[in-house]
């Protein structure tokens, strides 16, 4: 019956773990296109499906601390060992305490006998997707597309108190989310650090690509794209211990009916973000409420083509201290339909008012001309200090 089966592939799995166990290996090997059985100890005997990495590198006693993925798809709700159901929308890759995961490498079986290590983000993409069906169609609708309704709620998942992550190099696609954090949750506790990856076509209430909440983060040189949010920003960063984002890119994000942000949302939560490029995304490009200090350094701020709209570049609410230093700030506000879609938008909230501080800025050709808001600055400022 049903159980025996399980019972068989669990105990395949048990003995497989205890193998890679045995060889203590810090580094495992994910391979879409290698033969099953694989112990993941090498490019050529390495996982199937990631899962198997990630269940082997949860073990207690297991010295994994990166897994190395070739080329290819991986959805969370495969593996080898049994452990998940296939096309599961609650399956999730959940990443233990202290891992590096990083992909872009060619693998052992793409038939070039090159080096396996070898790694190239754009010519050896890996993709870790939501879209179990493989059915999905680009994301930014005003009411959640059908065909999203099967897709995993979340892919990656950072719960552990205390753990160090570092995501490197993959594309993180596709995950439908209906509260937070559909392509990386990161909890309290943890200290995450993203680099050169690429979110894009997530949905979620709050922070469709990223939510971090207590957590402390850095994400460098990372595109995100496509993705919609329903209340926050893409990446949505709640009373974090820390944040830097540097060399990043937001662009053609939208949002759902009554979310200000499409692209960063910040709350009470220490930011520095520098060159990096809001474009061409709906609502504001940032929103920043009750943030102590929000530095923006050489970042840039454009408008674009894409027929939704545009509030601003930034929002600033409540008690936060926001500096602009070598910005430029271009084409915002342009199809707003309030007042208030200035190019950056200061107000006071219940909690205090909000200090704006530009130096050495450009702020052009923003606002809207049918709403009295156009001029060469743009700059609305209500109960806040602007210097």
């Amino acid at each position: 019956g049903s159980l025996s089966r399980l019972t068989i592939r669990t105990a395949a799995a048990i003995t497989v773990f205890m193998t890679a166990l045995s060889g203590a290996a810090s580094t495992l090997y994910v391979d879409a296109s290698a033969p099953p059985a694989g112990d993941g100890l090498n490019w050529t005997t390495a996982f199937r499906y990631l899962q198997d990495a990630l269940h082997l590198a949860n073990q207690p006693g297991s010295d994994a601390t990166e897994i190395r993925i070739a080329q290819g798809a991986y959805t969370p709700d495969r593996d080898e060992a049994g452990l998940v159901t296939p096309f599961d929308r609650t399956a999730v890759f959940s990443l233990p305490a202290t891992l590096a995961l990083r992909g872009g490498y060619r693998g052992a079986f793409d038939g070039s006998g090159q080096n396996p290590d070898d790694r190239d983000l754009i010519a050896f993409t890996t993709r870790l997707t939501g879209d179990l069906l493989n059915n999905d169609e680009p994301v930014c609708f005003s009411t959640w597309p059908p065909y999203f309704l099967d897709n995993s709620n979340s892919l990656l998942v950072a719960a552990v108190a205390g753990g160090i992550v570092e995501i490197d190099g993959l594309t993180v696609a596709s995950a439908f989310e209906g509260y937070e954090g559909g392509g990386l949750r990161a909890d309290t506790g943890t200290d995450i650090t993203v680099r050169e990856c690429r979110f894009e076509n997530h949905l979620a209430a709050y922070g469709s690509a990223i939510r971090a909440s207590g957590a402390t983060v850095a994400i460098y040189s990372t595109r995100f794209a496509g993705n919609q949010s329903g209340f926050s920003g893409q990446v949505d960063l709640a009373t974090c211990t820390s944040a830097i984002i540097e060399g990043c890119v937001f662009a053609e994000n939208c949002r759902y009916i009554g979310a200000d942000s499409g692209g960063l949302w910040a709350t009470q939560t220490p930011l520095t973000c520098s060159t990096t490029v809001f474009e061409d995304n709906a609502g504001y490009a940032a929103v920043l409420f009750g943030s102590p200090s929000a530095i923006f350094n050489t970042c840039t701020f454009l408008g674009g083509p894409m027929d939704w709209p545009k509030l601003g570049a930034v929002s600033v609410y409540g008690d936060t201290h926001a500096v602009f230093q070598n910005c430029t700030v271009s084409g915002m506000g342009v199809n707003g339909t309030s007042y208030e879609d200035a190019a950056i938008n200061a107000r006071g909230a219940t909690d205090g008012d909000p200090v704006v501080e530009f130096e050495d800025c450009t702020i052009s050709g923003n606002g809207n001309p049918s709403l009295g808001t156009s001029g060469p600055s743009c700059v609305r400022v209500e109960h806040a200090t602007a210097r």
